[in-house]
């Protein structure tokens, strides 16, 4: 072997050891050290190691995986696999049998382990080894190997798991922390947050900048959030106490990471409490272009719906019967109901206008609509005269199949018919989008006959006015 192998010496050995073992103990230099929980994978195969993360973000990136929970896609389309003669796929069951930490890939179509990716210990082989972590585990025939992962109360799935609980338990590492100080040091903290939170949230309501270009102590504008600070502390001097010059240099609560964290919160907060006014409604969204002052590109989202509960906070007589305490095919909610109600009330106010008329002269302007799907309507509104004041109503939206004139006066003759209105009374009629106004006028002919004048006149001109022709009235 030693013609082949050059044996080193005691000192190339010694000089080799201490080496290594710096190499082994430093950070790699790939390692992350920021990290956008938002951004993280959720599927297991798709993941980087916990171990390629900086020392400082690992549990950052652990807690927020934690909060996510396992990625369980119960909807996916598994695929089938070959073992021998026949097919298996994974089984979505199994999740409901270990939905703490059980994970699908469908990158890799194998099953992962979130607790032992997040905490898994340094034992070679034992509890699968990498079969739970690393390249995942895809042998649906052998169940069995779920529960020989899971182990015994020390094994190390067990072990990391009891480390993935201990991090998520806020109040456990707080107690720790605060145990140290004095029940006055937690009072003056809650002070200094809630005055943090109350400041932030006056600032979100009324659209304010919460920064300054120079916040030091000597300047003359330090921004609004420290503005605001300083304005509550002259007036409450037990918040003055707590605060700014008198907190700690460490626990200040007024840093900009402080101010984002709290911003975020109170969204969070808002937008869960939109999500649950919804709840199981209908809504639409309202999406359009917004930029900021550095002129990036930003997207604004609107919700638009039916706020059906407001009555019922306000009343008790109203929330005992309705909604959730309503018979389920009593509700009186549907869509259709809500058609019909709107109906009703359309037809109520027609009326309304059509008695209001009387037998008086009125005038009718007719405009073209269009909905969201180019659809061609005619919109029509009503001119007439009550006790000395010009009195404009809008009756209604008719659909009709083009512009032309002709189809205009079917819709318009319809529309007379349906809601009762005669004809005799219609002094004018005006199209003002296709540029033109016309107007009818009733004259005696003699004999008791009356013959209707049709007149019609460009807009832009107002004149000449034409006389287009005499029609027996009926005809």
């Amino acid at each position: 072997m030693e013609r082949f192998f050059k044996r080193k010496s005691k000192f190339e050995l010694v000089e080799s050891s201490p080496a290594k073992s710096q190499k082994k103990n430093e950070s790699s230099p790939n390692q992350t050290t920021k990290v956008n929980s938002e951004n993280l994978p959720s599927d297991p195969g798709l993941r980087n190691q916990i171990l390629s993360y900086h020392p400082n973000v690992r549990d950052q990136v652990r807690r927020a995986y934690l909060q996510k929970g396992p990625c369980q896609p119960r909807g996916h389309n598994f695929p089938y696999k070959n073992f021998g003669a026949k097919q298996r796929r994974f089984n979505p069951g199994w999740f409901s049998e270990f939905p703490t930490w059980l994970e699908y890939s469908i990158e890799k179509d194998a099953t992962f382990c979130l607790c032992c990716y997040l905490f898994k210990p340094d034992v070679g082989e034992q509890s699968g080894g990498e079969s739970f972590v690393g390249v995942g585990f895809s042998n649906w025939k052998k169940k069995d190997r779920l529960q020989i992962h899971v182990g015994g109360p020390n094994s190390a799935h067990n072990k990391a798991w009891r480390s993935c609980e201990v991090l998520l338990n806020q109040k456990q590492h707080i107690e720790t922390i605060l145990s140290k100080h004095s029940n006055q040091d937690r009072i003056d903290y809650r002070t200094r947050l809630g005055t943090s939170v109350d400041v932030s949230r006056i600032l979100l309501q009324q659209g304010l900048p919460f920064r300054g270009h120079d916040e030091s102590e000597n300047s003359t504008n330090q921004g609004n959030f420290l503005a605001f600070l300083g304005w509550l502390c002259r007036f409450n001097d037990d918040i003055k106490a707590v605060t700014l010059k008198n907190a700690p240099e460490n626990m200040k609560l007024t840093s900009p990471d402080i101010q984002k964290d709290i911003s975020s919160a109170i969204s969070t907060e808002i937008i869960n409490a939109i999500i649950r006014d919804i709840g199981d409604s209908l809504f639409a969204i309202l999406v359009d272009e917004s930029c900021d002052m550095s002129s990036k590109e930003h997207m604004a989202i609107v919700l638009h719906y039916v706020d059906k509960g407001w009555l019922c906070r306000f009343n008790d007589d109203i929330k005992a019967v309705t909604l959730k305490n309503a018979p389920e095919n009593m509700k009186l909610t549907s869509p259709d109901i809500q058609k019909d109600i709107s109906s009703a009330i359309s037809t109520e106010i027609i009326n309304a206008i059509i008695r209001d008329i009387g037998d008086s002269l009125f005038a009718i302007l007719v405009d073209e609509s269009c909905d969201m799907s180019s659809k061609e309507h005619m919109a029509i509104v009503l001119h007439y005269v009550d006790k000395g004041k010009v009195i404009e109503r809008f009756v209604g939206i008719v659909h009709v199949t083009d512009n032309k004139s002709s189809s205009l006066k079917l819709a318009v003759d319809d529309f007379f018919s349906r809601h009762g209105l005669s004809i005799s009374h219609k002094m004018f009629i005006d199209f003002s989008h296709i540029g033109l106004r016309i107007g009818w006028i009733l004259v005696s002919s003699g004999g008791g006959n009356l013959v209707l004048y049709a007149l019609v006149f460009h807009i832009p001109q107002q004149a000449p006015l034409i006389f287009l022709k005499s029609l027996p009235f009926g005809a």
